[in-house]
């Protein structure tokens, strides 16, 4: 089955996220959505579309070769959260690359405008003085 835009009505917009959200997901335990976006955050929302609260990753900042608490321990272990902003990078970089060459071909149909504009009026201001030359010549010989 696909769908297209006017297959989805719009209900509400939610804004909490600083950047592209990456995973949306209904947590049933919870009866919340849950959320997670590239600006490293994670919040859980209400059906009422209320923040009802965030995950913190690592509770407790210890020193290196500091020894962890169990509990600082335990709660670590369950996450083993692993970042690929190497993948990210590259997409943004293919869409600069498509907006600089978007760039680029404005800059080019710009620079032809230009120049026929400027082309044009210099043909004018010839005209104007090929006018202004046989005006005075007129005037000039009606003396």
């Amino acid at each position: 089955m696909v769908f297209s835009e006017d297959d989805v009505k719009l209900v509400n917009r939610w804004k909490a996220h600083k950047d592209a959200i990456n995973w949306i997901t209904w947590v049933p335990e919870l009866k919340a959505i849950g959320s997670c976006s590239y600006d490293c955050n994670v919040y859980l929302w209400s059906r009422q579309q209320k923040k009802v609260g965030s995950l913190v990753l690592g509770n407790k900042a210890t020193m290196p070769g500091q020894e962890l608490d169990p509990e600082t321990a335990r709660y670590r272990a369950g996450w083993d959260i692993c970042i690929d902003k190497w993948t990210r990078f590259e997409e943004e970089m293919e869409e600069a690359e498509e907006i600089w060459s978007d760039v680029k071909v404005l800059n080019k149909n710009y620079n032809n405008i230009k120049q026929t504009a400027l082309e044009k009026q210099r043909k004018l201001k010839r005209q104007n003085n090929g006018d202004n030359t046989k005006l005075a010549q007129e005037e000039a010989g009606m003396k």
